[in-house]
């Protein structure tokens, strides 16, 4: 079955542009304009309204709000004011302009929707209406894609790992996003092959940036760390608790299932967690992982940002004994 790309299209200049021959490209690409506007006042109007399913609005640099201003030809209200609530809404907003200096220009910055997405289509008569025909399908096709729903979804989460990748050179952002797409589209391979690459990438991520904090106590292994955030630490006395307490079951959680899934086929494991995920081909434990480390991350690093006093931070805690430091 053709796709169909349903957009609304405002333009001041609408009926020269979408004339006979456009309406037939646009027809042959599987493009239906359900709406075109001359002004951006009706076009808010209309997307507030409508329960029609939108894949795309496209607009111009030069329309105005509600009318053209006398001795103004280059009215650019109608793109000042979308720009103010574009993000307000699911689908994508393309800019099709003849003016590449509005980008470039000192108002560029109001109109970074559209250049940091790429989200601009430039008019060139001798290439006609095809460049915004690919655009549209492009970038409707793109916003339907597994990597684009993650990143938008998953958007403030993965933040995070982003943050705390740059501050100790890790590598847990690839890697966690990787498996979120892996785990939508149902592509996870070898799942007990993660569960090391959680505990080093995530766990020791995090170890690790909160020794070099003074958050915790330096060297710990990861079984320490989480004693020592879950206040069981039997080295170290915690004066001011770093971790709400809601988490410390859920830290308790991801560090023995994924030291315990990181090792097949040997004595003293507890649950054998490995072999189980290996020979079930299950998925769900590890995806249970994914989403605890997701919350404990967010939860990790919001301390971090506002802790960044490393001997402030050295007081909240303290040996247990003169001898281990």
């Amino acid at each position: 079955m053709k796709q169909v790309y349903n957009i609304v299209w405002a333009d001041d200049e609408i009926d020269s542009l979408y004339d006979d021959i456009a309406k037939k490209l646009f027809r042959a690409s599987g493009i239906n304009v359900i709406k075109a506007f001359v002004n951006a006042k009706s076009l808010k109007a209309f997307l507030g309204e409508t329960n029609s399913p939108i894949h795309a609005v496209v607009v111009d640099a030069n329309f105005p709000w509600e009318e053209f201003k006398a001795n103004k030809e280059q009215d650019r209200m109608g793109l000042v004011k979308v720009s103010q609530w574009v993000e307000n809404f699911d689908f994508p907003f393309i800019l099709f302009t003849g003016r590449k200096d509005l980008i470039s220009g000192e108002e560029a910055e109001q109109f970074e929707y559209f250049t940091s997405n790429d989200l601009v289509v430039y008019k060139n008569p001798a290439e006609g209406i095809m460049p915004l025909i690919n655009k549209i399908k492009d970038t409707v096709e793109f916003r339907n894609s597994t990597e684009w729903i993650i990143d938008n979804h998953y958007r403030m989460e993965l933040e995070c790992f982003k943050t705390i990748d740059s501050i100790n050179n890790g590598h847990s952002y690839p890697l966690v996003r990787g498996l979120l797409i892996k785990g939508r589209d149902n592509t996870i391979m070898n799942a007990e092959s993660y569960f090391n690459d959680i505990r080093t990438d995530v766990l020791g991520l995090m170890n690790s940036t909160a020794a070099n904090f003074g958050i915790v106590p330096p060297d710990l292994s990861l079984n320490d760390f989480s004693y020592f955030l879950c206040l069981k630490s039997n080295k170290f006395s915690v004066i001011e608790p770093i971790m709400d307490q809601a988490l410390s079951g859920v830290l308790q959680y991801v560090v023995t299932m994924t030291q315990d899934g990181s090792h097949g086929k040997e004595s003293g494991l507890r649950f054998h967690i490995h072999d189980y995920v290996r020979e079930k081909r299950d998925t769900l434990i590890l995806k249970s992982i994914i989403f605890a480390v997701i919350e404990l991350m967010n939860r990790f690093m919001e301390y971090v940002v506002n802790n960044t006093d490393i001997e402030r931070n050295r007081m909240k805690w303290k040996a247990k004994s003169e001898g281990i430091k």
